[in-house]
């Protein structure tokens, strides 16, 4: 959203979001280490924190690229921006997810096992504990299944699109036009950095067009 916003105001707002989320991280995983932590998940957690440092390193390095994209004659901050994302940012940050996804799948086993262990009397309060963790589990999973469905998707197509205008595939559809959601608005903003993109060809084809003409009446003039 960032690399696809032209004002410094949208920027700012952006970069503000993200301000409030990496607060928000940091709370939680400092909430996590105090935590009773086995050496794995110990280890899993120093990956995680090894590869969000290198993910916000990144990130401090793309965002400047993506200001300097303030309109379509600076394409080429966009581009830059977007490559830096796509080889460099991303794969980092899957790297810090799966880190993550350690400590949690480790956590569950612990949990299956102590209940396992537990007399019955700490077996019921489990069965309770299980009960409520197993609703915000649904729920949790339901929010992840909508957002994979609904709305991931919907960024993946548009992530897709940016791809294959970044070829210099101008005819490539931009799923999401319509919607009245963010979705809508990234969809829009990138009808218009494509509409700008033809707009260009079409502008460096009749240069072109024009610069074989006056080679051509200076090839007959001599």
């Amino acid at each position: 959203s960032h690399i696809l916003s032209l004002t410094p105001q949208d920027m700012d707002a952006r970069e503000s979001d993200m301000a409030g989320l990496l607060k928000d991280i940091d709370n939680l995983t400092g909430k996590l280490k105090a935590r009773d932590l086995t050496a794995q998940e110990l280890r899993d957690l120093s990956a995680f924190s090894a590869s969000w440092a290198k993910y916000l390193s990144v990130n401090a390095q793309l965002l400047p690229i993506s200001r300097q994209y303030t309109s379509h004659e600076a394409i080429a901050f966009l581009d830059q921006a977007t490559d830096l994302y796509n080889k460099t940012s991303a794969p980092v940050y899957a790297q810090a997810k799966a880190a993550l996804d350690g400590v949690v799948a480790a956590a569950a086993a612990r949990a299956t096992a102590a209940a396992a262990n537990a007399d019955s009397a700490a077996n019921l309060a489990l069965t309770i504990g299980y009960v409520i963790a197993g609703i915000a589990a649904a729920i949790c999973i339901g929010i992840a299944l909508y957002f994979e469905r609904a709305i991931l998707a919907q960024i993946l197509g548009i992530g897709a699109a940016m791809g294959e205008l970044s070829k210099g595939n101008m005819s490539a559809e931009i799923p999401g036009a319509g919607r009245r959601d963010e979705i809508g608005t990234m969809a829009a903003a990138l009808s218009v950095f494509r509409n700008g993109m033809q707009e260009a060809d079409g502008l460096r084809r009749e240069r072109e067009a024009q610069k074989v003409k006056a080679e051509e009446d200076q090839r007959r003039a001599v």
